[in-house]
């Protein structure tokens, strides 16, 4: 990368300290910090006998048998640190020089998450993005061995998957799909069909879920069957592999959005037909994409504009607006606007009306439907005041009282500093109001609001505190 003359003006500064001072000043760092700690056991390893660096990753591997665990259900931080380190030991010591005792190494380092995950609890995710990590690094070094036979690999990834109770190979698949290669992926398929042949086919039943005693072995068989037709871009592979599961209707969406990538766009809208399962936008938006692609834009223009009026759908509307010609962009605006308005969600108009900067619009429905917004749903109304406050301050005085109202309404005290919060921004904003519009003022807001919550004394001891 590119330095800038400020970074040159410091890298020769640095230059001028000198090596030994240099040392000393990042011995003092690594004292206290650990992620210099590692820097510099890492640069030091690099120049260490190999035999020396795989000597060290072994004795910390060894740390995490199940014995040495116990007690330490609560330690996956620090853990997920240590084997981070140990993985980036392998990785940039050990692999460049030799990619099969790396491979061993990582080898090693995943067969750890056994008793690290029996005895650890990593709620947090921490250790399993090691450990996936180490999983990718694995193939990595696969790939450098020039030693690898496409038969003994596949063999391997293949019991992997097939002994995967935690999770950590769900992607080994792709993750060796460059040291497989087309020969071990081919082989890695046989495996798979010779596995499934003797189970029977899949009973369908409507009335009943797709489980049977193959079921559990029979999922892993065909996600890797669906892997490996994605990684041959092969959309009627990925069809046969959903269907060995049973009802192919639950995945018309992922079937429909490969069949989109092959160009095979009359197939995908096939499929697009039998989802019932895709959020409606994401069908019409798919449906756009394939009529778009096979010349009928206007059919696309419709479709979306239909979906849009059913669902004030974001995406259907920029997808309509986009197809409409120049001339007419102004009437479809305002044709969303009279829509948004009579639309039968007021949370959902708003949110639509302020997302595509229809501001004024978005104030006149809030003034006129603020009774049918519930407070309790803050993350999109607390958003919208802020958004109208300052050249709307009627709409954003009402969205604040109807926030207020909500925390008052179920009594829960510890959110009552919120409330206290939006009654004092509603009091700095109605000062701003010039013209109510047939709705309470300010001071007849709080009368009525002391006369329902004037019982609740620990709110206004604290709007009076405040």
């Amino acid at each position: 990368m590119t330095r800038s003359k400020k970074e040159n003006k410091e890298y020769e500064r640095l230059v001028s300290l000198g090596p030994e001072r240099l040392a000393r000043m990042l011995l003092e760092r690594a004292d206290w910090d650990e992620g210099a700690a590692h820097t510099v056991e890492q640069a030091l390893a690099e120049s260490n006998p190999l035999e020396t660096v795989v000597g060290r990753v072994k004795k910390g591997l060894g740390q995490y048998t199940g014995s040495r665990l116990s007690g330490s259900w609560n330690k996956s931080s620090v853990i997920s640190r240590e084997l981070d380190h140990l993985r980036l030991l392998i990785s940039d010591a050990i692999l460049p020089k030799s990619p099969a005792t790396a491979a061993a190494l990582f080898e090693k380092l995943i067969e750890r998450h056994v008793p690290v995950f029996n005895n650890v609890d990593d709620s947090n995710g921490l250790l399993g993005d090691v450990f996936r990590q180490a999983v990718r690094d694995w193939g990595n070094a696969w790939y450098r061995r020039t030693d690898r036979k496409a038969g003994h690999l596949a063999g391997m990834v293949f019991n992997k998957i097939m002994s995967n109770d935690y999770g950590m190979y769900d992607h080994i698949v792709p993750d060796f799909s460059g040291a497989l290669g087309a020969d071990g992926i081919a082989e890695l398929e046989k495996l798979v069909r010779q596995e499934l042949a003797p189970m029977p086919p899949v009973w369908i039943d409507e009335n009943r879920a797709d489980i049977d005693k193959d079921w559990f072995k029979r999922v892993p068989l065909c996600r890797t069957l669906e892997e490996i037709a994605d990684l041959r871009n092969d959309p009627d592979g990925y069809i046969e592999a959903v269907t060995i599961l049973g009802r192919p209707e639950p995945y018309a969406g992922d079937i429909a959005e490969r069949l989109i990538s092959a160009k095979r766009f009359e197939d995908a809208l096939t499929w697009l037909g039998r989802s019932g399962r895709l959020p409606r936008h994401d069908v019409a938006g798919m449906k756009a994409q394939c009529l778009v692609s096979l010349g009928k834009k206007d059919e696309a223009r419709e479709l979306l504009w239909h979906d849009f009026l059913a669902t004030l759908s974001g995406a259907s509307y920029s997808g309509a607006l986009k197809l409409t010609p120049e001339s007419e962009i102004d009437a479809k605006k305002e044709a969303a606007i009279a829509a948004s308005k009579q639309y039968s969600s007021a949370l959902t108009a708003l949110s639509f009306l302020l997302k595509q900067g229809f501001m004024h619009n978005a104030a006149d429905l809030v003034v006129i439907r603020w009774q049918e917004l519930n407070g309790e749903h803050y993350y999109a109304i607390r958003p919208a005041a802020e958004k109208l406050e300052t050249e709307f301050p009627l709409a954003a005085a009402l969205l604040r009282r109807r926030l207020a109202e909500a925390i008052l309404e179920k009594g829960v005290s510890k959110y009552y500093g919120y409330a206290v919060n939006d009654l004092k921004q509603t009091e700095l904003i109605s000062r701003m109001v010039q013209d109510w519009q047939g709705n309470e003022d300010q001071s007849l807001f709080m009368l009525r609001l002391k006369a329902r919550h004037g019982k609740k004394s620990a709110f206004w001891a604290l709007y009076e505190r405040k």
